[in-house]
């Protein structure tokens, strides 16, 4: 969950308290502001309004909050607002994805810039169905793709790209600044 006085900042910034239906909405605006995305559901959880709300944010997530309350960087809120315990370096956890780790059926959402999203039914193996895809010129729904690794903030590497049983070689998707969310749904 986000520190309550970061919260407060936030929701004084947009001039209401940001309830669960907010959070589309606040995802946008940030989007808008800072042309980075968090999540509806990250921001659901930094709110406490989900089941796993003593998740804390990643630091990439806290630099994007920081950012679009007009802060440089999320160290520098952190001073601002005398938060206690501003950790300088550490270990870091990865918001990555091996995919054979996934079960069969999972979900995988993923979104990067300019406004691409894709929705991701693994099949096995390293292989899913791309069951939606928005604003994208070369893969399209349907489309089975073999993928090994997922993490955020890096280019998406596809090796093998099928259409109607026929091979289209390699992809790579967020070429330009990475991927900006990954969310499994089981």
């Amino acid at each position: 969950m986000l520190d309550k006085k970061i919260i407060y900042k936030i929701e004084e910034k947009v001039g209401h308290k940001i309830t669960t239906t907010d959070c589309i909405w606040l995802s946008k605006e940030i989007t808008d502001k800072t042309n980075r995305v968090i999540g509806e559901t990250t921001l659901k959880r930094m709110w406490g309004y989900t089941s796993d709300k003593n998740r804390k944010p990643h630091r990439s997530t806290l630099d994007i909050i920081a950012e679009f309350l007009g802060y440089k960087d999320y160290n520098t809120l952190a001073i601002d607002l005398e938060l206690p315990e501003i950790v300088i370096s550490d270990f870091e956890e990865r918001d990555a994805i091996e995919t054979d780790t996934l079960n069969i059926g999972d979900i995988v959402e993923l979104s990067y810039l300019p406004n691409r999203l894709f929705s991701l039914k693994y099949v096995g193996d390293s292989r899913f169905i791309i069951e939606t895809v928005d604003n994208s010129r070369n893969l399209i729904a349907g489309d089975i793709v073999k993928i090994t690794h997922i993490e955020k903030g890096l280019p998406l590497y596809i090796p093998e790209v099928f259409r109607d049983g026929k091979n289209l070689g390699a992809y790579e998707a967020a070429k330009n600044g990475g991927l900006t969310s990954i969310e499994v749904l089981s």
